[in-house]
């Protein structure tokens, strides 16, 4: 992986260029941008490092059947609309208990089962950052199940 794969702005992570199956974000990136690796189907995996604060509106949507796993830092506070708009996501690992999460940012995850929570039932329950025109959290229980406590 080449530095110049990636298109950074004052640590904003606002393009992918490259081809590669595994990603490794760069430590200087302090927010992923708005469809920084849209519709990138060729990707598998996405390592988010510990320095990426925000993950933005649709930055990882529309991944292909490839990318089905991704781990969000501890270090990530606040997850925007439709970030993970991915139909074939199965897992992904909260690490940060006090995320902000719009409600929306796992539309269309029609294949998750799965979500690691590093907090209580209760600290999930205030994470979804809910507004008007996204009142509730688009994730059904019924096929997801949110594993709490998770270390």
């Amino acid at each position: 992986m080449k530095q110049n794969d990636f298109e950074i702005v004052d640590g904003v992570l606002v393009k992918y260029h490259g081809n590669e199956k595994k990603v490794i974000i760069p430590d200087t990136v302090k927010a992923v941008g708005n469809s920084a690796f849209y519709g990138m189907t060729f990707i598998e995996e996405i390592i988010i490092p510990n320095s990426v604060k925000v993950i933005g509106a649709r930055s990882m949507s529309c991944m292909g059947k490839k990318f089905a796993k991704v781990v969000i830092p501890e270090s990530v506070d606040s997850i925007d609309f439709l970030a993970f708009d991915c139909d074939e996501l199965v897992e992904v690992y909260i690490l940060n208990p006090k995320i902000s999460i719009f409600p929306d940012a796992f539309d269309h995850c029609f294949e998750l089962s799965d979500i690691y929570f590093k907090g209580t039932e209760k600290e999930w329950d205030e994470v979804i950052n809910p507004d008007e025109d996204c009142p509730k959290l688009f994730i059904d229980h019924d096929f997801v199940t949110i594993h709490y406590n998770y270390q």
